[in-house]
């Protein structure tokens, strides 16, 4: 793929998405004891929209029609799930 060498010495393959997921685990455990963090909330946030950049980016070469051609499910997921954890941080100031 295009740039996969470039992602690879940059966000050191799938370790920026793993970040993401690791502060979200810990967000979601933080909420179900009580203890809701702006802070945690919008850093994994930040982490997880630097790795979606890093893909489209790195990966795709900001093409969508390189990253539909990967599958439409996986793309309808894929930005699902990065909609739902941007509504998150959206709620955490406006709800």
């Amino acid at each position: 793929m295009r740039g996969e060498a470039v992602g690879e010495l940059f966000i050191g393959g799938p370790r920026l998405a793993f970040a993401g997921f690791v502060m979200l685990a810990a967000d979601a455990a933080r909420r179900l004891c009580g203890r809701r963090t702006r802070a945690l909330t919008a850093a994994a946030t930040g982490v997880i929209t630097a790795h979606v950049c890093c893909v489209w980016g790195l990966r795709f070469g900001w093409s969508l029609t390189a990253m539909l051609n990967k599958g439409v499910a996986a793309f309808v997921l894929f930005h699902a799930a990065y909609a739902t954890i941007v509504a998150a941080v959206y709620c955490l100031r406006h709800c």
